[in-house]
C-alpha cells in the first residue's frame, strides 16, 4: 500500500487559494491537499507539517494509529483527536479520484458524480477502487499553540464524567478539546496554550482539587513542557506551577508550535513505549532506538516481549526523529506489523500479555447520554472506554442526509471492547435515547464487528442503507469490488438475520465476478474429467 504514496508530492499539491469558512462558525479550512491511496495517517500528517509554517496553525485531521491508510480511514468516517474542529475526515474531502469496474477512471466531487461523492463520505467504499482524494485543511483557532493534557482521576470519576459530557455538549469553547479517555485518564488535545486550557476546563467546574488529589498529593506531580523545556515540575528539581496550571495535579502537560509535534508525542506515547512494543501498529522492529535513528539514550534497558521503549516522549530528537520517518511512505511507522497480541495467544503466552482482535459489535458512536446512564455504565465497569474518540463540535453540522455517516449527534466514539461487557449493552438499552430499541444504537464503521453481527447494515448506516445500495448497483453492477460486511447493489436481498444474498432471475445470478468466475472453473474441471490438469 505504502509504495504508491509519495509525501514530497503531496506536499506540492497544497493549494492555498482553497480556503473559506468551515463547519464552525468562526473556524477556517486555508488549503486542500491531494493525497495517493496508499498513504497513512503519518504521512498526512508529516505532509502538512513540513508544508505550512507554524503561524499558518494547520491540522491535518489524522486517526491514532499511524500506519492506517486514509482511504479506508476516511471511507468509514474517520475520527482522531481534532475531530471536534475538524469533523469526521469524510467531511474534509473535496474530491476522489477512482477507477470502475470497467477500467474508466472518474471524479467524484460536490459537482461530479455526485452521487458517487455521496456515497464515498461514510459508506465504506465498494463502488471502485479510490487512487487518489482531497482533503481541506482546517486551521487552529490559535496558530502555534497545541496542548497535551494528560491526567488522572482519582476520585468520583462517574461524577466528572458526566461534568464532562455536559461541557462537551453545551460549552462553546469544547470544541478546541479533542482526544480520549483510556479508564479514569483523560488524554486531551486542546488548540490553544495550556494556561488557556486549564482554565477552560477550571470554569467549566473540571478542575475541582478533590476529584485529582490522593491523601498526601501535592502539585509537585505535575510535569508542564512547552517547547521542550520545562517550564515547572518537581519542586525539587523546578519551580513550582503557579495559577491554574497549578491546580493540575498528578498531570502531564505539553504546548508545542505545531499539531504535528503534538501529534508525534501522542503517537510514542500510545505505540513506542516500553509497554506497547508487541503491537501491531507500526512495524516497527526489537529496538526501537535503532528504527527511529537516535542515540541509545533515548530508549529503555528493559525488553517486554522482545521490544524496547522510549523512554521519554516529549524529548525533541524523538519528535523530530518520528516526523521524519512519517516522511517515508516506506518506513516502519507506515506499515502494520506482525499482530504480536495474537501470537502471543495463539502461542499460548501470559493471559492478558495477548489477545486477538475479536469483539462482538465493533465501535459505537454515542449520542449525549442521560446523566445516570453514564453513572450506571462506569459503575458497571470502570474502564469501559466510552470515549476512545471524542465526537462532539463540527460534525454536529452537517446535516444527517449529507453524506452516507448518518450519525451526526454523538459524543463519543467507543473502542471495540465497549460492546463485549453484556450489562453495559444492558444499560445503554434503557437510555432515553434508545428506549430499548436496538435498531437506534449507532455502529462507527471504521471499527467494524465480525460477520456474525445482526443487522450490520442498518448499525452502520442507519436510513442511508437502501440509497447506497443503489448507488452500489449503479456504478459497480458486475459485484466486482463486493465484499463481506461491505453494501452490495439492489441486486441484493437482506435476510432476517441482517446478512446479504444475491437474488436469483431467470436470467441467471446477478452475483458478483468471482462468483461467475468460480462456477466458470468449476464447470471446466467437470468437463475435463478428474484426473486432467489446467
Amino acid at each position: 500500500m505504502q509504495y504508491t504514496c509519495d509525501v514530497p508530492k503531496m506536499i506540492k499539491s497544497i493549494d492555498r487559494s482553497q480556503r473559506g469558512p468551515h463547519l464552525i462558525p468562526g473556524t477556517n479550512y486555508i488549503a486542500t491537499i491531494k493525497a495517493q491511496a496508499g498513504c497513512s495517517n503519518i504521512n498526512w500528517l508529516a505532509a502538512v507539517y513540513k508544508g505550512f509554517g507554524k503561524e499558518e496553525g494547520a491540522i491535518a485531521a489524522i486517526g491514532s494509529c499511524p500506519s492506517v491508510g486514509i482511504v479506508g480511514y476516511s471511507l468509514g468516517g474517520g475520527l482522531g483527536d481534532t475531530s471536534p474542529i475538524s469533523g469526521y475526515a469524510l467531511d474534509l474531502v473535496t474530491e476522489y479520484e477512482m477507477v470502475l469496474h470497467d477500467g474508466s477512471i472518474v471524479t467524484a466531487s460536490e459537482n461530479q458524480n455526485e452521487d458517487l461523492y455521496w456515497a464515498n463520505r461514510g459508506g465504506g467504499g465498494g463502488n471502485g477502487v479510490i487512487t487518489s482524494l482531497t482533503f481541506k485543511v482546517v486551521q487552529s483557532p490559535t496558530p502555534e499553540a497545541f496542548t497535551y493534557l494528560f491526567f488522572e482521576v482519582q476520585q468520583e470519576y462517574s461524577e466528572w464524567l458526566v461534568l464532562f459530557q455536559n461541557f462537551l455538549s453545551d460549552n462553546a469553547e469544547s470544541y478546541r478539546f479533542g482526544g480520549s479517555i483510556s479508564g479514569t485518564s483523560p488524554s486531551l488535545v486542546c488548540l490553544s496554550t495550556a494556561e488557556e486550557c486549564v482554565q477552560i476546563l477550571t470554569d467549566a467546574g473540571l478542575m475541582d482539587q478533590k476529584v485529582f488529589s490522593r491523601p498526601g498529593e501535592s502539585s509537585s506531580e505535575l510535569r508542564f513542557i512547552r517547547d521542550y523545556e520545562y517550564i515547572c515540575g518537581p519542586e525539587d528539581e523546578f519551580p513550582s506551577c503557579q495559577g491554574p496550571i497549578n491546580l493540575f495535579l498528578g498531570s502531564h502537560i505539553t504546548q508545542f508550535r505545531t499539531q504535528g509535534e503534538v501529534q508525534a508525542l501522542i503517537t510514542c506515547n500510545y505505540w513506542l513505549t516500553l509497554s506497547k512494543g508487541p503491537s501491531a501498529v507500526t512495524a516497527r522492529g526489537a529496538d526501537i532506538c535503532v528504527d527511529l535513528g537516535i542515540d541509545d539514550e533515548h530508549c529503555t534497558e528493559d525488553y517486554f516481549y522482545g521490544f524496547n521503549g522510549i523512554k521519554d516522549c516529549s524529548k525533541k530528537d524523538v519528535i523530530d526523529a518520528i516526523l521524519e520517518k512519517g516522511s517515508d511512505s516506506r518506513s516502519f511507522m507506515s506499515r502494520h506489523g506482525n499482530d504480536v497480541n495474537a501470537d502471543l495467544t495463539i502461542l499460548g503466552g501470559t493471559p492478558g500479555a495477548g489477545q486477538s482482535n475479536t469483539h462482538k459489535a465493533g465501535g459505537f458512536v454515542l449520542p449525549r447520554l442521560e446523566d445516570e446512564t453514564i453513572r450506571k455504565i462506569v459503575s458497571t465497569s470502570p474502564a469501559a472506554n466510552i470515549g476512545n474518540h471524542l465526537v462532539h463540535g463540527a460534525s454536529h453540522m452537517v446535516a444527517k442526509d449529507a453524506t452516507a455517516m448518518p450519525w451526526r449527534n454523538a459524543v463519543f466514539n467507543t473502542a471495540e471492547v465497549f460492546g463485549d461487557n453484556k450489562d453495559v449493552i444492558e444499560i445503554l438499552l434503557r437510555d432515553k435515547s434508545i428506549r430499548n430499541d436496538p435498531t437506534k444504537i449507532q455502529g462507527y464503521y471504521s471499527y467494524i464487528g465480525p460477520a456474525s453481527l445482526p443487522n450490520w447494515e442498518r448499525f452502520y448506516f442507519g436510513d442511508n442503507v437502501s440509497r447506497l445500495q443503489e448507488i452500489k448497483a449503479q456504478w459497480d453492477p458486475t459485484g466486482l469490488f463486493d465484499k463481506p460486511m461491505q453494501i452490495s447493489g439492489t441486486n441484493t436481498d437482506l435476510s432476517t438475520d441482517g446478512r446479504a444474498s444475491k437474488k436469483v432471475s431467470k436470467k441467471g445470478s446477478k452475483g458478483n465476478l468471482s462468483e461467475k468466475l468460480s462456477k466458470k472453473v468449476s464447470k471446466s474441471k467437470k468437463e475435463k474429467g478428474p484426473n486432467e490438469r489446467n
